[in-house]
């Protein structure tokens, strides 16, 4: 569709290797409706579809300029989203506009906990949440689809999304949201925790990968709002899934940002952040890693021990160990991770050695 209406107002235009790359991908964020694909189409001749593709972020101001011969609310994006918003009742636009939270879909509960009264206040809708939320899937505004464990979960197109997002900005309620879906995020990882070092740990990285969108979102806000508190909430669960998948990436751009977001107490939540920091340095096997994550280990080992966290203090050990073998000085790396060993063993059941 996109191809044969790019050419009916760009004749020369051809699908080359760039150009498919690019029709792909902006026929996957306007999620194959095809008026936005007619409408995108229209925009090549003035941009051509790389920067039509770039722009698609701010979808709404781009997307305009429909036949002429159509119905008004055919004409733009933002009026056909327009006409679907006004059939709505009150309850199911809150809901609608308060969805737009949440990246990468979330399950009933999450939806409940995040959008209801008792986040954002009001009055419960009659039904409940569960009710709102049916009336959307069933005006095809919300996807429907089975998640981990069969559980649903329930998304937003994004294009659906870019606009409920505009309207959750108009309604005030972006701020609160936005708090409200990262302390929910944060409970969420902090219940995975133990379980990721437990026998459940491969049903809990699933559970984790399926909210990953979420978590780093949450994240990011926490960051961006200078709550050191929250960041380090989230980060310090999330270190171990991500050491788990190999994340390095992740771990690279989130746990600098999490320690540099705020002022923070010493608790437990930034002596493993800085564990993990060390460990992935420890990771990276050279010399100037190496001495970074020396560093972060002490200080990892400090804050441990002021925040009276026993399992704390004998993983930043483990980490100190080693480091110690790395760079040559084997008596003080056996010195270390013994007592690294004794101490993890007796807190954390699940170190202990098999035999």
């Amino acid at each position: 569709m996109f191809v044969e209406r790019a050419r009916a107002v760009a004749p020369g235009f051809a699908l080359s290797d760039g150009a498919g790359e690019a029709v792909g991908e902006i026929c996957r964020r306007l999620d194959g409706l095809p008026l936005a694909i007619e409408l995108a189409a229209a925009r090549v001749p003035a941009l051509g579809v790389q920067a039509v593709a770039a722009r698609l972020d701010d979808r709404f101001r781009l997307l305009t300029g429909g036949s002429r011969t159509a119905l008004p609310r055919q004409q733009t994006l933002r009026a056909v989203v327009d006409w679907s918003w006004e059939l709505l009742s009150e309850p199911e636009r809150a809901m609608l506009r308060r969805l737009a939270v949440f990246t990468g879909g979330c399950t009933l509960e999450a939806a409940e906990e995040v959008c209801g009264p008792a986040a954002i206040g009001g009055p419960e809708p009659p039904g409940g949440a569960l009710e709102v939320i049916a009336r959307l899937v069933d005006k095809s505004l919300l996807i429907a689809a089975h998640g981990e464990g069969g559980e649903p979960r329930y998304q937003l197109l994004e294009t659906v999304r870019a606009y409920a997002a505009d309207r959750l900005a108009e309604a005030g309620e972006a701020e609160r949201l936005a708090r409200a879906h990262a302390e929910r995020c944060a409970g969420f990882a902090e219940r995975a925790d133990p379980q990721l070092r437990g026998p459940g740990q491969l049903d809990w990285v699933r559970r984790l990968e399926a909210d990953h969108d979420n978590l780093r979102a949450a994240l990011r806000w926490a960051v961006a709002a200078g709550d050191g508190a929250l960041a380090l909430r989230l980060a310090a669960p999330l270190s171990w899934f991500w050491y788990l998948r190999g994340d390095r990436h992740d771990a690279a751009e989130w746990l600098p940002a999490a320690l540099a977001a705020g002022p923070t107490a010493n608790t437990s939540a930034k002596a493993r952040v800085l564990f993990a920091s060390a460990l992935f340095r420890v990771e990276s096997g050279d010399a100037k890693g190496a001495a970074a994550a020396w560093e972060l280990a002490e200080e990892s080992r400090a804050v441990a021990e002021r925040a009276g966290d026993e399992v704390g203090v004998a993983w930043a050990d483990s980490a100190l160990g080693q480091l110690a073998f790395i760079t040559g000085d084997r008596a003080l790396a056996v010195e270390v991770v013994d007592r690294a060993l004794t101490a993890v063993t007796a807190a954390d059941r699940w170190a202990r050695p098999r035999r």
